[in-house]
């Protein structure tokens, strides 16, 4: 079956759902935690310090702890302290390397974009010129076996060699080969394709869901990674997400 495919909707899943954006996006995150932390230990320090004291005074340690008790010798303090670096290279060169990773980070993003939308356009092609080769192909062997038909009743009455008969046998063979390799060529073209978009799972109606830590053992009978109780149909998998067919719409046959 042929398909048509709209492109730009598979490049939008292929982003949304490659996990390859996903890893890129937490260290975005990670880098902009850091940048702000870098930041953070550039500034000046100032610190408000204040201190109180319960003192045991005594010749023993129950006068100790009786001293303790009545809280007859307390103290306190209270101070500020700060920290203005001269020149704070050293700081200031650790916020510039962390925001020039950041930006790098985020270039590779955006090329990492670029690619998975390429990825998905070169395997449409390819899904279009695998469905034109069957098309050939498939013509090649209606013409071969029409020519091997009239072969064989070319011999039939003796007007064909047995020779001639085998070669329009051994291309309709050939021919016959090549639409197999073509349907074949099809069908690994629309998984790549699933690949590409990142709906590997969702293309073969797989699922996976975790299950729930804070429900009961009730709720957790039948759910992934959890065993459901006797004489209880296993529920059926949820698709995990769009397969490139669903963004398709048939063309023909």
């Amino acid at each position: 079956m042929e398909y048509e495919f709209d492109a730009d909707e598979l490049m939008r899943s292929a982003v949304a759902n490659r996990m390859e954006m996903l890893e890129l996006e937490l260290r975005l995150a990670a880098d902009l935690v850091t940048a702000d932390w870098s930041r953070n230990q550039a500034l000046p320090l100032i610190a408000l310090d204040y201190t109180y004291r319960v003192n045991g005074l005594g010749g023993s340690l129950s006068d100790s702890m009786r001293t303790l008790e009545d809280n007859h010798f307390e103290d306190w303090s209270i101070g500020l302290r700060g920290e203005i670096p001269m020149g704070n290279e050293q700081r200031e060169a650790v916020v510039r390397r962390s925001l020039l990773t950041r930006l790098q980070r985020l270039g590779s993003r955006d090329a990492r974009e670029q690619s998975i939308r390429r990825e998905v356009l070169d395997a449409i092609d390819q899904i279009d010129s695998g469905w034109q080769r069957i098309i050939a192909a498939r013509q090649s062997v209606i013409l071969n076996t029409r020519a091997y038909q009239a072969e064989e009743r070319q011999f039939g009455v003796g007007g064909s060699t047995s020779t001639n008969v085998l070669d329009a046998a051994s291309r309709l063979a050939q021919a016959q080969l090549a639409e197999v390799n073509a349907l074949v060529d099809y069908q690994v073209a629309q998984v790549d394709l699933a690949f590409a978009t990142g709906t590997l799972l969702g293309a073969d109606k797989v699922g996976v869901e975790p299950p729930d830590p804070q429900g009961t053992m009730a709720e957790r009978a039948g759910h992934a990674g959890w065993p459901a109780p006797a004489n209880t149909p296993t529920p059926e998998a949820e698709p995990a997400g769009p397969g490139p067919a669903e963004a398709a719409t048939p063309a023909g046959s």
